[in-house]
Formats: structure tokens, sequence, C-alpha cells
């Protein structure tokens, strides 16, 4: 018995040191097991957003993507196809990864626990760590009854809407993503 528990022992010791090799060396075994089995994720916000008559301009980013030119801060329109406007980029960052570049003024980006500005802090995004994004919101001025209020959209749905209803007025859009940090290679 004690001779069946110790080779036992031993073939745990053995597949663990080979899946802890695969798992060193392989990037994207290291990225399911960091996005899905040990995942943490939290929401980030990403910008500001201004939408008006023949402008879609990002206002302020700390977290780069290939969706949009950091150097002239707009939307990259050779990866856009024709008749794509902003919300179609927010929808494509969807399961893509975002990188994060804090700037010194404003330091790492805190990870929230909802999609808002004074919700508890639950991590910090720091310079070049990659968040996989699973969810788009927009938060924007919509209308609430008789007033206006700022809300939260998730999937930028009502968003959208509302911008495309009134295409000659200028809107600003909050963008956040809901996304989980792992390893960059």
């Amino acid at each position: 018995m004690l001779r069946f528990i110790r080779g036992l022992g031993q073939w745990v010791v053995l597949i663990g040191a080979v899946m802890s090799t695969v798992y060193a060396v392989e990037p994207d075994v290291r990225r399911w097991v960091e996005t899905e089995l040990v995942a943490r994720d939290a929401h980030y916000y990403v910008g500001a957003f201004t939408l008006a008559p023949g402008l879609q301009r990002p206002k302020f980013l700390q977290f780069y993507s290939n969706r949009w030119e950091m150097d002239d801060l707009i939307f990259d329109r050779r990866i856009m196809k024709a008749n794509e406007d902003a919300f179609d980029v927010f929808r494509a960052l969807d399961n893509e990864t975002l990188i994060a570049y804090p700037d010194t003024e404003y330091g790492p980006m805190p990870g929230r626990d909802v999609v808002h500005p004074t919700a508890p802090i639950r991590t910090l995004a720091l310079a070049n760590d990659c968040y996989l994004v699973r969810d788009i919101a927009c938060r924007m001025t919509l209308p609430d009854g008789d007033s206006y209020s700022v809300q939260t959209d998730p999937g930028c749905k009502m968003s959208e809407a509302y911008t495309d209803a009134r295409p000659s007025e200028t809107h600003t859009v909050y963008l956040w993503v809901r996304a989980v940090r792992y390893t960059c290679h």
C-alpha cells in the first residue's frame, strides 16, 4: 500500500511539473488559464468620446487598442469598414485585447466593481498590462422620463439609438469595458 501511495505521489509531481512547464512556455495556455480559470474581472473606464456631425474623436484614453490611432486620437480608418461609426468600433472591442498605458498626470486607471466612476475599486490597470475585454458599456446623458440623467447602457444600444436620432447634435459618450487582466507576451 505504501508503495502505491508513493508511486501515485510521484505521478502527481511529474504531471504537475509537465503542466507548469507547459503553462510557463506556451503563451496561449497561460492566457487561457489566466482569463478563464483565475480571471478576476473589473470595469475600466476607457475614455470619453465626442460624437458630432462629421467628428468621432476620443478625448481621453489610457488603453491602447488597434482600433484607434494614438497619435491623432481618431478611430483607425484602415481597419474600419464602410458605414461603421464609433459604436461599431466599441462593439468590435468585445473579446479583444486592450493594453494599459496610464499617463503620468492621472496614474493607473482603477478597475471598479460596477460601471460607475465612484464604485468601489477592485484593482488598478498598471502600465503595459493586457486586458481581455468581456463586455462594453456606455454612460451618457439620456432621457429619463421628463428629465435627462447620466445612465449606464450595457452594449451601448440605447446610446447609439439616441445619437443616431439626433445626428446634428454633439454628444459625449463615456466608454467602459469589463475586462480581465492577463500576462502580455
